[in-house]
């Protein structure tokens, strides 16, 4: 999942926070809370099965390249894709479409608080 940015006053935030290696890091880690909440509560319950897709979100460090990989452990990552795109048996339930969608705007204004806090703005 991402999140693109688009106008110029983020942008130009962005390349005052270059250098700024923990502020990003925070402003990206309290973003990807955003969408690990999120997924949590679009995930559906399981009729079937008592490990539950919602409580089993997981979020990675930081990578390199500056992304968080946001998912699900092993118990349940075999299954995800079944929920979300269903099955000849099964409707899609598109909840992680969803939570990209709904979430979107609210990763970027947690992203753009944290950075200006950062930078002291």
């Amino acid at each position: 999942m991402g999140v693109e940015i688009k106008s110029n006053i983020e942008k130009n935030i962005l390349a005052l926070a270059r250098g700024q290696g923990e502020i990003i890091n925070k402003a990206l880690k309290e973003g990807s809370k955003v969408i690990a909440k999120g997924l949590k509560e679009e995930a559906p319950l399981s009729s079937l099965n008592k490990d539950h897709i919602k409580d089993n979100v997981k979020v990675s460090k930081i990578q390199d390249d500056g992304t968080v990989l946001i998912g699900f452990d092993k118990k349940v990552n075999w299954r995800v894709h079944f929920t979300e795109l269903g099955t000849i048996h099964q409707r899609p339930n598109n909840f992680m479409e969803r939570t990209e969608t709904s979430y979107k705007n609210e990763v970027m204004e947690v992203i753009q608080k944290e950075l200006k806090r950062g930078l002291g703005l």
